[in-house]
């Protein structure tokens, strides 16, 4: 009996940690892609382009980010990457407000591909409203292109993450202490 327990606590924390490595897209417009592009660079006003986004909705009522992805295209003169600020901001009656997160990031040339980074450590309430920002901070002429909706409405980006805490990965920790506690109740009764 006391093996059996083992096996199915050791299978819970596996199952816990495979659905822990599984994020949810927190908001995506990815299936509107237009194939055109807005280039830019910091020398153009204004030199930053930020776009409003609401995040999905959860039971839990936030998201941890993991992951956000530009569809982007760098265009690099004279080095492999260029230097980038990508902000979060609270919104503000319908205006970027204050500003929830920022990165000061080296963008490769992606030549009209996908670019994404870790966006860690940064919660986010569900079903709230917010904008993303991209500001090229370099001062060699190099463009920044960030592709338009079939609309160009807004620009083509996806936000990844988690629910705090994630529901299944709660259910799965308490399913798996369940036998350790039915293996130790069973020790102590003998």
């Amino acid at each position: 009996m006391k093996k059996l327990a083992m096996f199915l606590g050791m299978a819970w924390v596996i199952l816990t940690v495979t659905t822990m490595a599984d994020a949810d897209m927190v908001f995506s417009n990815y299936d509107e892609a237009s194939g055109y592009w807005d280039a830019w660079n910091d020398s153009w006003s204004p030199p930053e382009r930020v776009e409003p986004f609401t995040t999905a909705g959860n039971a839990l009522g936030q998201w941890e980010l993991t992951q956000i992805t530009l569809s982007a295209d760098s265009n690099v003169a004279g080095g492999p990457s260029q230097p980038v600020t990508i902000s979060i901001y609270a919104d503000d009656s319908g205006s970027a407000g204050t500003a929830v997160a920022s990165w000061d990031l080296n963008m490769p040339d992606t030549n009209y591909g996908d670019w994404s980074f870790s966006a860690t450590a940064v919660t986010l309430d569900a079903l709230e409203a917010y904008w993303l920002g991209v500001e090229p901070t370099h001062s060699d002429g190099s463009l920044v292109g960030w592709q338009w909706t079939t609309n160009a409405a807004s620009h083509v980006f996806e936000i990844a993450g988690d629910p705090i805490p994630e529901p299944v990965t709660m259910i799965l920790l308490c399913g798996g202490a369940v036998p350790v506690l039915l293996s130790y109740r069973r020790k102590r009764r003998t």
